[in-house]
């Protein structure tokens, strides 16, 4: 589990990157008013083991289920928070959603994600796949 003062810090982190977001999505917002509320998803893992490592909480989770249901400027703009399994069915839960046309709507997606030696959250760029 992260220390406290690390966890306040992916706090903080997830509070700057609902902002940026807001910021973003707002912009898209105003130059389609008929469309609903503007959808981004932000994903987080579940727990994992890495390297001998088992981290039982995983703050990126956490964040994303924290700011589910988060709505700004009236609720024209809202986010969804998925928390998905350290796994290959897990992160084809987004890919198959896509897929299937988009249902939800989404109109930008952030994956966050914990990585074992860093101090925060960060945006996921790339996968490590260790089998």
């Amino acid at each position: 589990m992260p220390p406290p003062r690390a966890f306040a810090r992916v706090l903080l982190s997830a509070v700057i990157l609902a902002l940026l977001l807001t910021a973003v999505a707002t912009a898209s917002s105003h130059s389609q008013p008929d469309r609903g509320p503007t959808k981004i998803l932000v994903t987080g893992f579940g727990p994992f083991s890495h390297h001998g490592s088992n981290f039982t909480r995983n703050p990126s989770g956490e964040v994303a289920l924290a700011l589910d249901g988060w709505c700004h400027d009236g609720g024209s703009v809202c986010i969804d928070g998925l928390k998905i399994n350290v796994s290959d069915a897990g992160v084809q839960v987004v890919q198959n959603a896509l897929l299937r046309g988009n249902p939800f709507r989404w109109e930008g997606i952030v994956h966050l994600g914990l990585e074992s030696t860093t101090k925060g959250l960060k945006v996921e760029v790339a996968a490590l796949n260790n089998r």
